[in-house]
């Protein structure tokens, strides 16, 4: 059932993707930040089996013709150990620095989220491979 909801998922963003490649289309460079996080440091958060898979096989779409063709320079790959919170924060800069006014920027992120409900203001984070369980503030 996972395989087919991944499956499902990924040419869902690949039909919207390729659906924005029409070649009226100003042309302008894509740049994509792609995360897959299946293994957590920390061993209170549970590992998950294919999210380091899902970003790969994302990675390879966007290197695809269907995909748009990007390559290594457009393209930034974090799984598992290195998608640290470092790793995270320097990919944002990267991508900040590389994306200029009519350049696409995709952010594709497959690994755990959670809320913190300590107080009023539930906040979400999306979780980096080094995030200590239940002290997301701290990231």
């Amino acid at each position: 059932m996972k395989y087919l909801l991944t499956t499902c998922f990924l040419l869902f963003c690949a039909m919207a993707f390729a659906q924005d490649l029409r070649p009226n289309r100003k042309k302008g460079n894509t740049f994509a930040l792609v995360v897959g996080i299946s293994d957590y440091q920390d061993a209170d958060i549970k590992d998950l089996r294919y999210a380091h898979i899902d970003a790969n096989v994302f990675a390879a779409f966007l290197r695809s013709k269907a995909g748009g063709s990007l390559d290594s320079q457009h393209i930034r790959l974090l799984t598992n150990e290195q998608a640290t919170l470092a790793g995270l924060q320097s990919g944002f800069n990267w991508l900040l620095k590389k994306a200029n006014k009519g350049d696409r920027a995709i952010i594709y992120f497959s690994g755990h989220g959670d809320v913190e409900t300590i107080n009023a203001h539930e906040k979400g984070y999306l979780l980096a491979y080094d995030t200590p369980k239940n002290n997301y503030r701290l990231n």
